[in-house]
């Protein structure tokens, strides 16, 4: 752009590429399906390896990629939990008839 300053506010910098190759919670979670809480929870129980960066106000935190690849990889491993059903409650009248049949 011809004459633009770079103290000029209508001239944006690029933001969508960065040299920092961390991810944010939000990044996390969107790649897992998970809600960000559940990324900040893995964070807190020392599952999930992250850092602050220094100097903000807002608490900004970024995982490094190799800890999440190797989460992943370990959730690859884990067995699943399979999910616990619920006995189905028989109305009284029901199981009598099905009783005395």
């Amino acid at each position: 752009m011809p004459g633009a300053s770079a103290h000029n506010p209508s001239v944006r910098a690029d933001t969508t590429t960065t040299a920092d190759p961390c991810l944010t919670v939000r990044q996390v979670a969107a790649r897992w399906r998970v809600a960000p809480r559940k990324v900040r929870d893995l964070i807190r129980r020392g599952l999930l390896s992250a850092f602050m960066l220094p100097g903000d106000r807002r608490r900004q935190v970024r995982i490094a990629p190799e800890a999440v690849a190797a989460m992943e990889k370990q959730a690859a491993v884990l067995p699943v939990k399979p999910r616990r059903r619920r006995e189905a409650e028989i109305d009284p009248e029901v199981e009598r008839l099905l009783a005395e049949a």
